[in-house]
């Protein structure tokens, strides 16, 4: 794969039908031709990886931030055939790109319920959310989105310093619990341990294996694990919680102070 910058109008237009393809837009694109062409020509970064038959199989956007040390990651879209290490090496081309203009952080939004945008977001990259955001962007009409609420993490990538978080364990849901919320498909969703001397709980949140499938299918589990996700996620968050990582097997980790949220089951 070659990953460089473009500024190319026949280049940008199959970046285009790119994100079409990746976010199942019928209607408007997720980011369209003449929106792609400003932002080159202001300065900011379209980064494009091609295969080895010149085709357009990933592309990234990036913006620099309004202070001179951030940066913003407005979207990464990568094809189905072409998935497993592409999406990580346009992040890294991003931060590159975004360094060498001074930049020392990067910030971007993903859905708390994609498991395997969290994995790579908190695991792989090491990246930090910082803030839950309900409705971040209102409705959305396109296919993997379509049906549910815009919920959004807010991250924080350190550029200099981030590092993988890839060997944090499931809880063990056999051990003692001060809290246990079951989730829509029957299995437990939430974990609560006792306060620990320091007065402080872990909190373990659970999301389903593909919640994209599950809204492609029209599953009425949809909005009962948004509603979940949200109060607790974005409850434990507003309380002073933080995420400090997130497992392979789907369960978000949070420590703070002993959970005042809602029951949601």
């Amino acid at each position: 794969m070659l990953i460089r910058d473009s500024h190319d109008l026949a280049t940008l237009a199959q970046v285009e039908v790119l994100f079409r393809r990746v976010w199942g837009a019928t209607s408007e694109s997720p980011m369209p031709l003449d929106v792609l062409v400003g932002l080159a020509h202001a300065g900011h970064q379209v980064a494009v990886a091609t295969d080895g038959a010149g085709d357009v199989v990933g592309a990234g956007v990036c913006l620099l931030g309004a202070e001179p040390s951030s940066s913003y990651s407005l979207l990464v879209g990568v094809a189905a055939h072409a998935r497993g290490g592409l999406g990580a090496a346009i992040k890294r081309h991003q931060r590159s790109w975004a360094r060498d203009r001074g930049a020392s952080t990067m910030r971007w939004t993903f859905d708390p319920l994609v498991r395997r945008n969290a994995w790579f977001n908190l695991g792989r990259l090491g990246a930090d959310a910082v803030a839950y955001q309900p409705d971040f962007f209102g409705e959305m009409a396109d296919e993997m989105n379509a049906g549910d609420r815009s919920d959004r993490w807010v991250l924080v990538w350190d550029l200099a310093s981030a590092s993988p978080r890839t060997d944090l364990a499931d809880p063990d849901r056999n051990a003692t619990w001060r809290r246990a919320i079951e989730g829509p498909d029957g299995e437990v969703a939430v974990l609560e341990s006792e306060p620990d001397e320091g007065g402080l709980t872990t909190t373990w949140v659970r999301v389903p294996d593909d919640i994209v499938a599950l809204r492609a299918a029209r599953d009425p589990s949809v909005p009962i694990w948004r509603e979940l996700t949200r109060a607790w996620l974005g409850g434990l968050m507003d309380e002073g919680h933080r995420v400090s990582g997130f497992t392979r097997g789907g369960w978000y980790r949070l420590c703070g102070a002993p959970a005042q949220t809602a029951v949601v089951g």
